[in-house]
């Protein structure tokens, strides 16, 4: 698999040392964003359901397994709440976009923004499977932090995942 950012080593090790790899360093509750764009890049570059589309994805899996088995290791898995999403999808064998579902055309016409893209979640410690919009990914990080975003001025629109 062509290395996007030409790193020498483990690429799966890559992915996970500048989250995962430093985890054990904190002491306090916190918050770890982790952005995985092998999927993405390998997707227009090689096109979805190429080798490298796949490659990516697995690269990525084996990340996140990692990151899960230090959390484990450090007896903080069972405290810690896991959210993974997607960004959009692609065109079946293709290596766009652009003619994918929008939200509005599926969910409701009275979206706050109608043009992003559907994306589905899964966690840890949110039951179930879930299909939502882009815009929700913070609603849903917000009620996990007890955090009430429906005093945000101005209003917010989106929901919860």
């Amino acid at each position: 698999m062509k290395n996007p950012n030409n790193f020498v080593g483990n690429y799966e090790d890559i992915l996970y040392q500048p989250s995962g790899g430093h985890i054990e360093q904190l002491t306090a509750k916190f918050f770890l964003f982790v952005h995985f764009g092998e999927p993405d890049y390998y997707g227009h570059y090689s096109g979805e359901n190429s080798e490298n589309y796949s490659k990516g994805l697995i690269a990525d899996d084996n990340a996140t397994g990692k990151i899960v088995q230090k959390l484990k290791e450090l007896n903080i898995y069972d405290k810690t709440s896991i959210i993974i999403t997607t960004d959009h999808g692609f065109i079946e064998g293709g290596n766009d976009h652009r003619s994918l579902p929008y939200a509005g055309e599926y969910i409701s016409p009275d979206l706050a923004d109608p043009d992003c893209y559907l994306i589905w979640m899964i966690s840890n410690t949110i039951k179930g499977d879930r299909v939502g919009l882009q815009n929700d990914i913070a609603e849903t990080i917000y009620g996990l932090f007890g955090i009430d975003y429906t005093k945000f001025e101005p209003a917010v629109l989106c929901v919860p995942v």
